[in-house]
């Protein structure tokens, strides 16, 4: 975390092009005026009006500073890391948890992206989330699912490619139930097998 903070602290990255457009967008969101979303970005990209109303709610609550915003891509950016190694750690084991961490942790582009205002922090934490939750959850009970597709639609409306973990979701469960079914039969057979 430390890095990352130093990094959104020390290295000025004022918005330009799109991601200007969405911090005056959501400036302007702050104080009540919602006349951007029928500016010709936002009818074009719709998509991008969750994260825009993300930012003007972190600005309704804590001010202009572009520093806040910052601190709190820190935070998404942080959080993901702990869930990266929470995940490893309960699909592997401690060591994979901790060199998955430690991968991500330390990548360049999730350091000094942290100063650049983007979507991809706060997706890319509940994307994570949904996918740990999966794991350490499994694939019983109603809350369970609930959960993980309450995190996917959340990171969705932040960052459009939920179908992308949808997808891949869809394969980890074929995969599992196949794989968790093969052992199963296994199991049979070599139970029904007389001893030698």
């Amino acid at each position: 975390m430390a890095l990352r903070l130093i990094w959104a602290l020390l290295v000025d990255t004022p918005p330009s092009s799109d991601f200007l457009f969405m911090h005056n967008a959501a400036l302007a969101a702050a104080k009540g005026d919602f006349s951007f979303a029928s500016s010709d970005y936002y009818t074009s990209w719709a998509y991008q009006l969750g994260f825009t109303m993300y930012e003007a709610l972190i600005v309704k609550l804590f001010g202009t500073p572009i520093i806040f915003l910052k601190v709190i891509n820190v935070l998404w950016s942080t959080g993901t890391v702990a869930l990266v190694y929470w995940t490893a750690g309960k699909a592997f084991n401690e060591f994979c948890g901790r060199a998955a961490a430690i991968a991500y942790a330390f990548y360049i582009p999730n350091i000094v992206m942290c100063s650049v205002l983007t979507n991809q922090h706060v997706s890319m934490f509940f994307f994570m989330l949904g996918c740990a939750l999966l794991v350490h959850r499994g694939l019983t009970g109603k809350y369970s699912w609930l959960l993980i597709g309450l995190s996917f639609a959340i990171g969705h409306i932040m960052r459009p490619i939920g179908g992308v973990y949808i997808a891949a979701l869809l394969v980890f469960v074929t995969v599992f139930r196949l794989f968790r079914g093969l052992l199963n039969a296994r199991d049979r057979c070599l139970r029904r097998q007389p001893a030698s």
